[in-house]
């Protein structure tokens, strides 16, 4: 079905099959409601979703938008999605529950500020020929299951990669801009992703909760990169860590977060980091002046209260 005329539809689009495309004088197409289960979505008009757009299965091409608004749901689930040329802007809530979502030729995602792209189910988002990135100034979330997430497309970050639960795998390209957050109590696997160093900042659980962050592959800090730590206590889990299973730089800044009123004693310690493999630099790390030192380990970063 091809539209090249006045299209006016006040209800919903439906895609079960076939190819739709949508060339049409007006150039951007408003719709409350899109579902597609199969079938090719084409075209040069942009579209936009107010309430929510539903995706089981299907493809994308042609060359215009689609934006999910701040007030509508994006629905990923099914089987296999692919975009092709097209941009995906998500400006609301999204919500990936099970299937895979390949990006083609450009084809690209734009998670904007305010907005949450929550992959709860054991999803990839992967790499055809030449797929653009995932920009994310909003929330890269991994949630609900205890398996795995991939991403195997660039991610840029300038908003919060979230790593709730299971593992978020990252295994390409991977942008982590300074005032950007990673945070989490899953496990962050970037074993096989592509990067020089990490700008931005690093907290484990959320801010303001103690917990342990894993991190799989080497970490490579940089001189704006802050170590966002919270103490509660000395026991295990009063203390924020980031566990690491790889090799280890050094660089950039610790902020503390006392909770709850807690005090330190002098010469309370806190490992605040570990890693299994070799601290390949100590580039130095600047902690707070005056009552708190950094002490640098073979396999340990600890913080010392010396109250002085």
């Amino acid at each position: 079905t091809i539209f090249n005329g006045p299209v006016s539809v006040s209800d919903s689009v439906r895609i079960a099959g076939g190819t739709v495309t949508f060339d049409t004088p007006a150039a951007t197409l408003a719709f409350p409601f899109m579902r597609q289960t199969s079938g090719t979505l084409s075209g040069a008009d942009n579209l936009t979703l107010s309430d929510s757009l539903l995706w089981s299965s299907g493809v994308w091409n042609g060359t215009g938008t689609v934006t999910v608004e701040s007030t509508a749901l994006l629905a990923l689930s099914g089987t296999t999605k692919n975009i092709y040329t097209r941009t995906l802007e998500t400006a609301g809530n999204t919500v990936w529950t099970a299937g895979s979502l390949y990006l083609y030729l450009g084809g690209t995602i734009n998670n904007q500020s305010d907005a949450t792209f929550d992959m709860q189910g054991d999803v990839g988002l992967l790499a055809g020929t030449t797929p653009g990135p995932i920009n994310n100034a909003g929330t890269l979330l991994r949630s609900t299951s205890t398996g795995i997430a991939r991403i195997a497309v660039a991610v840029n970050n300038t908003g919060t990669v979230d790593a709730q639960t299971g593992t978020l795998d990252l295994n390409s390209d991977f942008t982590h801009e300074d005032a950007a957050l990673i945070q989490g109590t899953g496990i962050l696997d970037i074993a096989t992703a592509t990067y020089t160093s990490l700008s931005g900042e690093f907290d484990a659980d959320v801010a303001g909760t103690a917990g342990t962050l894993p991190v799989t592959g080497d970490l490579v800090l940089d001189t704006v990169s802050d170590l966002n730590v919270d103490i509660g206590g000395t026991a295990g889990g009063e203390y924020d860590v980031i566990a690491v299973t790889g090799d280890v730089t050094i660089d950039g800044n610790i902020a503390i977060n006392l909770l709850g009123g807690y005090s330190p004693n002098q010469d309370d310690e806190y490992t605040v980091m570990t890693w299994t493999g070799t601290l390949t630099a100590n580039n130095g790390i600047i902690v707070p002046s005056g009552e708190w030192t950094a002490i640098v380990g073979a396999s340990s970063l600890i913080l010392r209260y010396t109250g002085i």
